[in-house]
């Protein structure tokens, strides 16, 4: 029979303490994992439960079952089995397991938190923990009792050993000491040993090879490697950046060391024709809208560098909008009208690398030839050849390769460029690679937006502005587009219809298009010093609420005080504005009855077309708009700096249209010019707030 020992060192119950808490992580940790890989939603749902469970469970399997936790049975201890009773049993389960499940079930059940809960086991946690403390203070004097639960319940540790007190003998823990110091020692020292230093000195000694060297260098004057004006790196062609030399007769510094950097930063992408462009992490797909490879090129900093983004001011629409990324040698082109990807140029072949089904066709050690790219793209058509530029161009279905060719062998090119015999076998590598869709790059378009990039977003392919016979705006109507699921539960493209009206709900708004990507409460009105005077002593109490849809272009307004739609703002997104690469262009459409009507049908109107397309002279040439525009300077709150400029707004009955320097349309604005309409779900709500805020 064991015999109990009450004296128990100190150490052994603090020991005990985070065993058992190691313990009972471990069992919980692995148990949870599982079930959340089962069932994710049904773990947040009996998370609280679960893990009185878990605690139930490990409590009567050590502490009910054998007067024990796990942590003391691992140190042979036990509680005192005449102290432990079975009300005191009852009030350790109570006081180690169900604290912890009723701060969770008051974080993760009450819907409407009491305050006066929250507050009570709050003032409880406080008061345990400084009970903690001064218990802890306690222990440490007498050596009994380590944890607050056991001075309450009168419970002593006892040791299952015989009576056998623990010797400390220091002979270990001096040779620990002196081990430890010996290593710190070496840790310090071998870091500064130069051993290549030694080893030349030891080899010189007994080979004679710095002798040798020695009677070299003096009888030999080392050749210094020449750095000029012109000099280039042998591999990427550039100018070096702080050349030097060794000193070494066999001097390789300079090109080893601006290779290797080279590579190092070399971006590795494998293309697929007429798709895409891109790594693991990333991917260029053709018909991609401009902000999106922004926002690609923007998770990259640090590795894509050097962006540059051109443009037209004076034709945005005649002119590619073009990517340039110069120090990877890539240039996206983008359709200026429709904003999308249509192609990708890698126009510096040594800065990138490049593959296709996984093998490589250029990299430092694969040079792009003609033979290595009919070996791994196979056949094709004959190359064409361009004089005037004396480039050679071999062309895939999606993909282009061009090739710089002396016009002097085009005379003997007979069947393609494969054809053509060089000197010495030196056949040319490739200069230029397009990558686009289609079969002919010269007439290539942008593709529709990819099913890949439509990441679970809605898309605006054309709004209607609704309009009453009267000339008043009601609301715009809108052709949507996004991803849904056919029959095979594969992705497909998914159109609807939606109408949105002056005077609809949030709730509303929210149901047609769904949550908004952004919403903005608009602290200030700046425009306000231009309406009336009566209007202008108004201090409105709330903020009204912007609805924010960037892929559909369009701003939803609301009012504070009624909480339905105000105004729409649709945004054209043209490059030299703002607010550019924000918003999606919103393809809108509506027409104006012209107020210079012609002599010769006095009875027929005549009307102007607007889209997002139309420029200012058009309009205003045939609209009585207002003569003096507002000058609208944009800054944001980081930067009051714009280096686009300000634009000009012109107002025409319940319009507002924004005019950019070139002409072109920025923005419309459409606003209600009738009173506004009560929403009858929330009248007696917003009845009761304006009684409360007159009384006070």
């Amino acid at each position: 029979m064991l015999t109990k020992n009450k004296y128990v060192p100190r150490v052994n119950q603090v020991d005990a303490i985070f065993l058992n808490k190691d313990i009972t992580r471990m069992i919980r940790d692995n148990l949870l994992e599982n079930l959340q890989a089962i069932s994710p939603v049904l773990f947040i749902k009996i998370q609280p439960e679960l893990d009185l469970l878990i605690q139930s469970a490990i409590w009567f399997g050590s502490v009910g079952k054998r007067c024990s936790t796990f942590g003391q049975q691992l140190l042979v201890l036990a509680y005192d089995a005449e102290k432990l009773t079975v009300s005191r049993l009852v009030l350790h389960f109570a006081l180690t397991v169900l604290p912890g499940y009723v701060k969770s079930w008051e974080e993760r059940r009450l819907t409407h938190r009491v305050e006066w809960f929250s507050q009570a086991i709050t003032w409880a946690e406080n008061s345990a923990l400084v009970l903690n403390v001064l218990n802890y203070f306690r222990f440490l004097k007498t050596g009994r009792k380590p944890t607050i639960i056991d001075f309450m319940l009168g419970l002593d540790y006892i040791s299952l050993r015989n009576n056998q007190r623990r010797d400390i003998g220091y002979k270990y823990l001096t040779r620990e000491l002196l081990w430890g110091g010996f290593m710190e020692i070496l840790g310090l020292l071998l870091p500064i040993i130069n051993f290549r230093k030694i080893h030349r000195l030891l080899k010189a000694g007994f080979f004679g090879e710095e002798n040798t060297w020695r009677r070299d260098s003096v009888t030999r004057e080392p050749v210094a490697a020449k750095m000029l004006a012109n000099t280039t790196c042998s591999y990427c062609g550039e100018r070096p950046t702080l050349p030097h030399h060794m000193g070494s007769r066999n001097c390789a510094y300079f090109r080893g060391s601006q290779l290797i950097s080279h590579i190092k930063k070399m971006l590795d992408l494998e293309i697929v024709p007429e798709i895409s462009l891109g790594c693991d992490a990333w991917e260029f797909v053709l018909g991609m809208h401009f902000s999106q490879a922004i926002a690609i090129i923007q998770s990259q900093v640090g590795i894509i560098k050097g962006v540059q983004v051109l443009y037209s001011d004076t034709n945005p629409l005649g002119v590619d909008i073009i990517i340039n990324l110069p120090q990877d040698g890539l240039r996206l082109i983008f359709d200026p009208v429709v904003q999308r990807l249509k192609t990708i140029e890698v126009f510096n072949m040594k800065l990138v690398k490049l593959k296709y089904c996984g093998v490589y066709f250029n990299s430092p050690e694969v040079l792009p030839s003609i033979e290595q790219i009919e070996h791994s793209f196979g056949a094709t058509h004959p190359g064409v050849y361009d004089a005037a530029k004396q480039l050679f161009a071999l062309h895939f279905r999606g993909l282009s390769f061009y090739f710089p060719v002396d016009s002097k062998l085009h005379s003997g090119y007979a069947h393609g460029l494969g054809s053509l015999v060089f000197l010495n076998g030196a056949s040319p590598v490739v200069s230029k690679m397009s990558l686009y869709a289609g079969s002919n790059v010269a007439e290539n378009r942008a593709p529709s937006l990819p099913l890949a990039c439509y990441h679970r977003q809605m898309y605006l392919e054309s709004a209607t502005v609704l309009r009453t016979t009267y000339g008043h705006t009601k609301g715009l109507k809108l052709k949507l587009f996004t991803e849904g699921s056919g029959r095979a539960l594969e992705p497909r493209r998914q159109c609807f219809t939606r109408e949105l009206l002056f005077g609809d709900s949030c709730e509303d708004v929210a149901t047609n298009l769904g949550a908004p990507n952004r919403i903005f409460f608009k602290s200030e009105d700046k425009m306000k010093i231009h309406s009336s005077s009566v209007n202008r002593q108004v201090q409105s109490k709330r903020s009204d609420i912007f609805f924010n849809y960037f892929t559909l272009g369009i701003d939803v307004l609301f009012d504070a005080r009624t909480q339905t739609c105000k105004k729409f703002i649709l945004h054209t997104n043209y490059p030299g504005h703002f607010n550019f690469n924000m918003y999606h262009r919103c393809e809108f459409q509506f027409q104006l009855e012209s107020d210079h009507q012609s002599g010769e049908m006095d009875n027929k109107h005549d009307y102007v077309n607007i889209t997002a397309y139309t420029k200012w002279d058009e309009i205003s040439g045939s609209l009585a708009t207002s003569e003096r525009p507002v000058v609208l300077h944009r800054a944001s709150s980081t930067n009051t700096a714009n280096p686009f400029g300000s634009t000009f707004c012109y107002g025409y009955q319940d319009l507002i249209f924004e005019v950019m320097p070139n002409n072109h349309i920025a923005s419309v604005t459409l606003y209600n010019t009738a009173p506004p309409r009560q929403p009858a779900h929330s009248w007696q709500q917003h009845k009761m707030q304006d009684i409360r805020l007159t009384v006070a």
